[in-house]
Order: structure tokens, then C-alpha cells, then sequence
């Protein structure tokens, strides 16, 4: 007579999976960090009774090294998953597109084979991505997304390493517009917003989401 809790729905064990927010800002307040950018680099995962949970190790290591970085460690399985990003399994590179634009995507996690290796649908591998820690699933909702900038980091790397080029295109596009808004050129606005509207073609025209990407 086993219960199963795991990252899809970790019942009442949610506030074990990570730390939550009221222990993340008491550590903030200790060492005095910026909460709102720890929030902004380590949070993100969300579940039916606690809805802020941040990675644990990667606070930790911001609050020793008194720096904000990417401190996440990858494992065996994902680099296992790479050859379906370089084959677009079933879709896989589009949906990723949308995840790294700030969308959210509804998926089934019912027929998850929980082997790590049989994949039949794009649902297992981001499924597999969840237990991993890689995406952020909304239980009510039934939508993944990606969780904060650690992970969103990680998600750019590895479009890089699979030769997703128009992807980053889009992402440096992106990177450029932001800059440009700062400094409030607006001839490189507008031009910037034409070549990412002519490179997305993938994401909804005239979606707000489509300036997402950074």
C-alpha cells in the first residue's frame, strides 16, 4: 500500500519539494539579499496548497556566494533528452518556442511511462521535464511552463547545443528590443519589432507574448 508524490502532485508535501516564500524571505532578511531577485532567478514552481516554491540548492549557493548566477545541475537524463529536441519529436522544438515566449502549454501527463526512456508523445518527455524540475506544472490547469530565469537559462543553452539558430535569433532579437526600450531609441524599436514579427512566424502574429522571449 504505497502513495506515490511526486513533482505533477506532491499533495501534502508540497512545502518539502523546495523552500517556500515565507522561509526564502526570512533567509533573504538574515543575509541581506534582494528577495525580489532571488524570486525572480529561483522561483516558480507552484502546487494546489502552496504556490510559491523556490530550488533550494540554487538559494543556498546565491546566498554564499553573495552572487546571482545559474547554479542548476544537470543530470544524465537530460542530455538523454537532447537527440528529441534535435529531431523535433513530435512537435517538440514548436512548444518550446512558445515555453521560452512566456506561453504555457496544456498537456497530459496520464500516460507517462515513468521509465525514462519510452517517449510516444511530446506529453512524455515534458512530463519527464516536470519530474526533473525543468517545467512548472499547474495541477487545476493542466499547463506547463517554464518556472524562472535559472531554468529559462538552461532551456536557451540547450536550443544552442541542438543548432535551434532561429530560435536564438529570436531570442537576441528579443535582448535587443529590451536594450533599445531602455534607451529609448526608437528607430531600432521599430525596426527590431518588423524582424522579430518577420523571424516568429511560428508564434501569433500580433501577440503581445511574441515580445516575450526575453
Amino acid at each position: 500500500m504505497f502513495d506515490e508524490f511526486s513533482m505533477t502532485n506532491p499533495g501534502k508535501l508540497a512545502e518539502f519539494v523546495g523552500f517556500t516564500q515565507d522561509e526564502v524571505m526570512a533567509l533573504c532578511d538574515a543575509y541581506k539579499i534582494d528577495y525580489n531577485e532571488v524570486s525572480r532567478w529561483y522561483n516558480g514552481y507552484t502546487f494546489s496548497k502552496i504556490k510559491f516554491v523556490y530550488n533550494p540548492r540554487s538559494v543556498v549557493k546565491a546566498i554564499l556566494s553573495e552572487e546571482f548566477d545559474n547554479y542548476w545541475t544537470k543530470t544524465e537524463t537530460y542530455e538523454a533528452l537532447s537527440i528529441y529536441f534535435n529531431l523535433n519529436f513530435d512537435g517538440l522544438k514548436d512548444i518550446i518556442v512558445q515555453l521560452l515566449a512566456g506561453e504555457k502549454k496544456e498537456i497530459s501527463i496520464r500516460n507517462f511511462s515513468n521509465d525514462m526512456v519510452t517517449f510516444k508523445t511530446y506529453d512524455d518527455i515534458l512530463t519527464l521535464l516536470i519530474h526533473l524540475g525543468y517545467l512548472r506544472y499547474d495541477f487545476e490547469t493542466r499547463e506547463v511552463s517554464i518556472p524562472n530565469k535559472e531554468i529559462r537559462d538552461e532551456f536557451v543553452a540547450a536550443v544552442k547545443d541542438v543548432g535551434w539558430n532561429e530560435v536564438i535569433n529570436a531570442i537576441k532579437s528579443s535582448d535587443d528590443l529590451l536594450k533599445a526600450t531602455w534607451r529609448g531609441d526608437s528607430q531600432t524599436v521599430a525596426k527590431t519589432i518588423e524582424r522579430i514579427h518577420d523571424e516568429t512566424s511560428h508564434l501569433q502574429y500580433n501577440d503581445m507574448k511574441t515580445l516575450c522571449l526575453m
